[in-house]
């Protein structure tokens, strides 16, 4: 069952939920900071890294991530 989640949706929908939970953990500033790292590596441009110019797909972009972060009450400090 786990080989024929990575060939549809089911891949996209568990990567993005994994990284709802680690910002649910208090995580969030860690995964934007690695999602912000990794992107700007293959981008062109910072802006392009940011948004989801910069990737899309199974994993969350930062542009993506900062705006859970900024709606959650866990980060509200």
């Amino acid at each position: 069952m786990d080989g024929l989640c990575q060939l549809g949706d089911c891949r996209i929908n568990f990567e993005r939920n994994t990284d709802r939970r680690l910002i649910r953990y208090g995580l969030g500033w860690q995964r934007y900071d690695h999602a912000l790292f990794v992107r700007s590596r293959f981008a062109t441009s910072l802006k392009a890294a940011s948004n989801n110019e910069g990737g899309g797909g199974a994993y969350m972009s930062p542009a993506e991530l900062l705006q859970i972060i900024e709606n959650s009450e866990i980060y509200s400090d």
